[in-house]
């Protein structure tokens, strides 16, 4: 349904809503969505039918599960997370490309006792990722690492503890960085390029940019800024060589696809929607610079974090005049 200012009117469903922005993700040239995935037994399918939807529009999906529920890991915990995984894996099916275990390990905040205790991250690591494959063989598991700070000694640590894991046979497919040059760490996107190298001299195997963005509540323009952010990530990646001497690089995943909320928490300003459901135009550039590099991008997964259903309200306006017609310019090459 189609408002009188333009936008398109979501009335119903949440699973109707999330159609709804796949379809404009898959029409911007996205190609792989991430997203918390949940048990249909703990949430009433709710994840399930979202990951199914996208699914089906044709974008891949990167589900993303989580221990914290078993905080502080004492008892069984650990016959509870392999039964917990096998047991989403399979719910899930082929719904789900890529099945990210755990998030950010090396986050106090997001994970507090892991982020503590070494072996504690090692055994999370093992059972998830082994249960992944012992369900399905052919899906690809995910670890990532929240690297604000480049690859200093304590990163550095966390990542020379993913590749002794890999190197001892624990099935991890793929490493995601997770890169907030700019916003938790100095400098700027113009240093992905050599912040990925160094990462990818040490981990010697696939590696995905799991998530990066940009908020600016405090700026008098934030989306110019936010703008500007984008613009730089994908030219410093792209245009610097990287991806094309790159053979293991299989893409970058923006963070993060949803509204922002009306505070003043940087935290609440990284999405590419206002909060009242209109995209910004930060988004137009992402879409621009998805095309220029469609050529590059034949190899490359462009896709990103969403949180959209959880947070728009059952009737939101989507305004599509960031989005780019099909009469558009082309800037390709």
């Amino acid at each position: 349904m189609v408002s009188e200012d333009g936008g398109l009117l979501q009335r119903g469903r949440p699973e109707d809503a999330m159609k709804t922005h796949g379809e404009i993700l898959r029409d911007s040239g996205m190609r792989l969505v991430r997203l918390d995935v949940e048990s249909p037994q703990r949430d009433g399918g709710h994840t399930y039918e979202r990951a199914r939807t996208l699914s089906r529009l044709g974008l891949q999906v990167m589900g993303i599960v989580h221990s914290d529920w078993l905080a502080p890991y004492r008892g069984p915990w650990e016959t509870r997370w392999r039964e917990y995984i096998g047991g989403i894996v399979q719910e899930f099916g082929q719904t789900v490309d890529y099945w990210q275990v755990e998030n950010e390990l090396n986050h106090p905040y997001h994970s507090f006792h892991p982020s503590l205790r070494r072996e504690l991250r090692r055994r999370l690591i093992a059972i998830g990722c082994g249960a992944v494959k012992e369900e399905s063989p052919e899906a690809k598991t995910v670890v990532n690492m929240y690297s604000y700070l480049g690859f200093g000694p304590w990163r550095l640590g966390y990542l020379n503890q993913l590749v002794a894991l890999a190197e001892s046979g624990i099935p991890i497919d793929v490493l995601g960085i997770d890169v907030y040059r700019g916003t938790y760490a100095p400098g700027g996107p113009s240093m992905y390029c050599d912040d990925l190298r160094r990462a990818e001299r040490r981990w010697q195997r696939d590696i995905i940019v799991a998530e990066t963005g940009f908020p600016a509540p405090w700026l008098w323009r934030p989306e110019e800024a936010q703008s500007l952010y984008f613009r730089e990530l994908f030219r410093s990646i792209h245009d610097d060589g990287f991806v094309a001497q790159s053979p293991w690089f299989l893409g970058t995943l923006l963070y993060v696809y949803g509204l922002d909320r009306p505070t003043a928490s940087p935290e609440d300003h990284f999405g590419l929607m206002h909060p009242d459901g209109r995209l910004k135009a930060s988004w137009a550039t992402v879409v621009d610079e998805a095309r220029r590099l469609r050529g590059s991008l034949e190899r490359i997964t462009l896709g990103v974090t969403s949180h959209v259903d959880e947070r728009l309200a059952p009737s939101t306006a989507l305004d599509r005049s960031a989005q780019p017609t099909d009469d558009a310019q082309d800037t390709s090459t």
